[in-house]
């Protein structure tokens, strides 16, 4: 229960990181857009793509969902829903966007009808969860193991002792 407990909330405070990260970038990418417009935001998604270290995927699309800046650039941004958190796999982008990754990611409508996707690869933090459930899945079964082994253990020999005694046997014969 203790192990649960603390994978729960290990990958709970994971997930409310990467999502600040997350809107944190929105944000920034935001008032890049107001303040300079539709170049200005290109600009700073190439930017951040030079220093790209913690697996963002951006994808700035027009209202027909043509690819117009990113390391992504053939999602189906128009399915996305706007404003909102969205979950989906790399179809087509470069090297810093793998192919077949999952991304967590909030796809935000622009002003004149752009769209813009940010997100995080999440592989790795789902390979966590996928290495941690099955640690945990091992140690409930070895648990389950051991106490049952000793359950049996405990109680083969509580009732060799009990049968050292002939006149609790006879109680119990009657």
């Amino acid at each position: 229960a203790v192990l649960g407990y603390v994978y729960m909330r290990t990958i709970n405070l994971l997930e409310i990181q990467n999502e600040e990260i997350i809107k944190a970038e929105v944000t920034g990418l935001a008032d890049q857009y107001r303040s300079g417009g539709l170049t200005a935001l290109a600009e700073a998604i190439n930017r951040r793509l030079d220093v790209n270290k913690r697996g963002m995927q951006y994808m700035l699309a027009n209202s027909a969902g043509v690819y117009i800046a990113g390391n992504l650039h053939a999602q189906p941004i128009n399915d996305m829903p706007d404003n909102s958190w969205v979950d989906f796999t790399i179809l087509q982008g470069d090297v810093q966007a793998i192919l077949g990754h999952q991304v967590k990611g909030f796809n935000m409508q622009l002003p004149q009808d752009f769209q813009l996707v940010v997100g995080m690869d999440v592989e790795d933090l789902a390979q966590f969860r996928n290495v941690v459930r099955i640690a945990l899945f091992w140690c409930l079964g070895l648990s389950l193991l051991l106490g049952l082994s000793g359950g049996l253990l405990a109680a083969s020999h509580f009732l060799s002792r009990f049968d050292s005694f002939p006149e609790f046997s006879q109680v119990l014969s009657r």
